[in-house]
C-alpha cells in the first residue's frame, strides 16, 4: 500500500515524477492515460476525470480529498479509463 497524503505536496512528492506544480501533473496524466485524463488541484484534494473526444460528454470527475494514498489515485484514474472507453465506444458504435 502506498503512502498518505495530507497535501498538494506530498502528493507531488509521492508521486515521484519531479512535478512542479499542477500543470505538469495534469500534462503527465494526460499524456499517459488513453483517454487522456485530466487532473486538477483543489483545496482539499484533487479530481481526475476525461473529456471523451467526439461526444458530447465526459467522464465522472472522481474528487480525492485529503488524505488519501496514490493506490486511491489510480485507482480512481482507472475509473476514468473504463467509463472513458465505455463513452467512446457507445458513441462510435451506434
Amino acid at each position: 500500500m502506498s503512502k498518505i497524503v495530507n497535501s498538494f505536496e506530498e502528493f507531488l512528492d509521492e508521486r515521484g515524477f519531479g512535478e512542479k506544480d499542477i500543470r505538469a501533473v495534469s500534462s503527465n496524466t494526460y499524456k499517459y492515460t488513453n483517454c487522456g485524463a485530466f487532473c486538477l488541484r483543489e483545496k482539499d484534494g484533487v479530481v481526475v476525470g476525461s473529456i471523451v473526444e467526439g461526444a458530447q460528454c465526459g467522464t465522472e470527475n472522481h474528487k480525492l480529498t485529503y488524505p488519501f494514498s496514490l493506490d486511491d489515485f489510480y485507482a480512481a484514474l482507472s475509473k476514468v479509463e473504463v467509463e472513458a472507453d465505455q463513452i467512446w465506444n457507445e458513441v462510435n458504435n451506434e
